[in-house]
């Protein structure tokens, strides 16, 4: 049984399961068996929402669950969800989703989390438990929510297995409907029928337009055209190559473009440098334009032997996504099959009536509902047919993002030309920025001379929204650490899952900058905090949570996905603080352990800020202990210490000749139960009950601060006393 249902928005924010061509990636589990229906779903947007239904039922089939719903925005309206839902008590089910929506994504994944009283009615299902997983594709795409009501809840990690597959394929998907509507025409027309039908019938002035749509939605820094024909592939419409010139001729069956020509089937090259494609007759002009990867999809002609050769190209190492090499191919689709000759151009850009009052109904929907700058940027790409950003009062993209782009723009003018620049109205006494566009159509447009006035004013007003929703948020996840840290109760507890934070295990990252309004640099304005805010989800998936002095915290669920350097450097640049001191390192592994791992970390940063000794980014574990050790007025006190709190343990060790005390300094010094089992080469739920008898022992509590501090210093000297020895 299946329905759908439409609903309200919002922002979470990889690469993800699809074929194109000769590209196949193996899957097992609930991925494996959706595959092809999620791959049906990327094609062909008119069957999306009933291969989407098949892919969510192909989960009930092959696992224990009692029903699954994909919950994700809506890309062509702002502000609503759609809703797709398999399993029983359908109509039930669908009403009981639609009053959780929220526009706030933690409140709505809270209310979500809960049991549906309609899957508790039935035997058989009553202990359905929902389990949750946040699809997150790359920033700036909006994210969703994909929920799995299982059986009995014991049977969750069978599941899992084969669930990183199936998110993927969905995060494709989400990344396929977001450039869509951002690049395309419409989702299942993407270039419009005007300008499909001028390609088709060989109109080569309507050619730019499709390459700079290609190269927008594939992310690909040249693309261009080869015409096949006599065999041979002919080179001459390109975007984004630097000077002149670059036009190629190669055999069919040669090549990249030849042999995907010649198998009829796209091939993708990770690094052209590199490749055994490389033609004589082309590689020195393709190498002149610094082109690494490449993907090239072939197109049929009407007559054979006729037809053409899309190419994609980067100037670095960097694999297209699935997503992308989806898109790239739908592209070359729309237009096969072609008709061989080229006659005089006849396309124009359309400028009707009613394709402006559509747009400025869609510029309306961002004004008045969203609050990221990057729904603007990208409808304003998607009308101008050419890249747009917003930068702040310093002249950076308010998207970290975008930061790349926007240098390697300001550095290129030659090839895509002059920015046509608007000032943003300024906040009070301070300078917004300014929104720059660099257009291939005529701004303003026939029948909207105010245009770029007024995108500059629903700039103003998302940016406004933007700096609201931000400080509420922030707020709320100040409040809650602030309470974290001075008594956590049960309370606190779930108001820490309803916020989305990690209360039941993770990691502690601490920040500090230097206090005083001239030393903190941008770190106490409001677009410096958005900017930090899009830094922190980028680089570590967890928001910056500040605290009062100075200091910002960071919870993660997960393994950091940048280095801590990388991510100060990051920072550094957004807030241009005196100084900024990052630690990291800290662990916990229940809500009861969260306030000790804050307070070491939180310290720890406040007293490298204090030192201010050149120390920038350091392990919480080691700050400070080394260099007291090498002092001989304190290690001895230091070691007495140690010997003193350890010798209950130390004595059982030798009585019984277990490594309880190696195993606890391990655990407090290395901080993965997981890391620790490698190390000792022993199962991970030996390390814990290790851990918890060493606790015994010792009468001490690890769930205490002031104990697991003590014992941290002790693990640390006896650990480096061993080392010594």
């Amino acid at each position: 049984m299946a329905a759908r249902i439409e609903m309200a928005p919002t922002f979470i924010p990889r690469d993800s399961p699809v074929e194109v061509g000769d590209l196949r990636t193996e899957r097992r589990g609930p991925g494996s068996l959706a595959e092809d229906c999620l791959r049906r779903a990327a094609l062909n947007p008119r069957e999306r929402s009933a291969a989407l239904r098949g892919a969510l039922a192909q989960v009930i089939t092959a696992a224990p669950v009692a029903g699954t719903a994909l919950i994700r925005p809506r890309a062509e309206d702002y502000g609503s969800w759609s809703v797709e839902y398999v399993g029983p008590s359908a109509t039930e089910m669908l009403r009981w989703i639609a009053a959780r929506l929220d526009d706030s994504f933690e409140i709505m994944v809270h209310a979500l989390g809960q049991r549906p009283p309609c899957l508790q009615r039935r035997s058989h299902l009553y202990d359905a438990w929902p389990l949750l997983f946040p699809l997150r594709p790359k920033a700036p795409i909006p994210g969703a929510l994909w929920i799995v009501w299982s059986e009995p809840r014991q049977q969750a990690p069978s599941l899992i297995k084969g669930v990183d597959d199936y998110k993927k394929g969905l995060e494709m998907l989400l990344e396929v409907e977001y450039k869509e509507h951002l690049y395309f025409h419409r989702a299942d027309d993407p270039l419009g029928p005007e300008l499909r039908e001028a390609i088709t019938d060989g109109d080569g002035q309507a050619l730019p337009t499709l390459l700079n749509t290609a190269r927008m939605a594939s992310d690909s820094d040249l693309t261009f055209w080869g015409d096949a024909a006599n065999g041979a592939i002919e080179i001459e419409w390109h975007i984004g190559a630097t000077g002149t010139g670059f036009n190629l001729e190669l055999p069919v069956g040669e090549g990249v473009g030849g042999r995907a020509f010649a198998r009829r089937e796209a091939i993708h090259v990770d690094d052209y440098l590199n490749s055994k494609y490389r033609h004589p007759d082309v590689r020195d002009d393709v190498d002149k334009q610094g082109a690494r990867t490449v993907l090239s999809v072939p197109l049929s002609g009407r007559v054979p032997g006729s037809g053409a050769v899309l190419y994609g190209a980067r100037r670095r190492v960097s694999r297209f996504t699935a997503a992308q090499r989806v898109l790239l191919l739908r592209l070359a689709r729309s237009v096969e099959p072609l008709i061989g000759e080229r006659p005089v151009s006849r396309y124009f850009f359309p400028s009707d009536d009613a394709y402006l009052a559509k747009k400025r109904s869609e510029l309306r929907r961002i004004l008045t509902r969203s609050s990221k700058v990057q729904d603007l940027e990208s409808w304003v790409e998607k009308f101008a047919r050419g890249p747009a950003i917003v930068t702040n009062a310093e002249g950076r993209p308010y998207a970290p993002s975008r930061t790349d782009r926007f240098e390697e723009l300001r550095c290129s003018p030659a090839s895509i030309g002059v920015p046509r620049t608007v000032a943003l109205a300024p906040h009070g006494e301070v300078e917004r920025g300014h929104l720059h566009v660099w257009s291939t159509v005529s701004l303003p447009p026939a029948g909207w001379p105010d245009f770029l006035d007024d995108v500059a004013a629903a700039c103003n007003v998302v940016l406004d929204r933007a700096e609201q929703t931000n400080d509420r948020l922030s707020s709320l996840r100040t409040n809650w650490l602030e309470e974290v840290m001075r008594s956590p109760t049960a309370e606190t507890c779930r108001e820490g899952r309803r916020l989305g934070l990690p209360v039941d295990g993770g990691g502690v990252w601490a920040l500090a900058w230097a206090g005083g309004e001239e030393a903190a640099g941008n770190a106490n304005r409001a677009w410096a905090k958005l900017v930090a805010q899009e830094i922190a989800l980028d680089k570590l998936g967890s928001p910056l949570i500040l605290t009062n002095g100075a200091v910002g915290v960071f919870l993660l669920d997960k393994p950091a996905r940048g280095e801590p350097s990388a991510v100060r450097d990051a920072l550094l640049e957004a807030l241009e603080p005196a100084a900024l001191w990052l630690v990291h390192g800290a662990v916990y592994d229940s809500f009861e352990g969260l306030q000790g791992s804050l307070l070491q970390a939180v310290t720890t940063a406040k007293g490298l800020r204090q030192d201010n000794d050149g120390r920038y980014v350091s392990d919480v574990g080691g700050v400070g202990l080394r260099s007291l050790l090498a002092k001989p007025e304190l290690s001895e006190h230091l070691e007495s210490f140690t010997d003193g709190l350890l010798a209950p343990l130390l004595a059982y060790d030798s009585e019984t000749g277990s490594r309880l005390t190696e195993t606890l300094a391990l655990v407090l010094t290395v901080g993965s139960h997981e890391e620790v089992a490698r190390r000792l080469n022993v199962h991970p739920k030996t390390i814990g009950y290790r851990t918890r008898r060493a606790e015994e022992i010792l009468e001490k509590d690890l769930g205490s601060p002031t104990d697991k501090i003590a014992l941290g210093m002790a693990a640390f000297v006896w650990a480096n006393s061993q080392r010594s020895r």
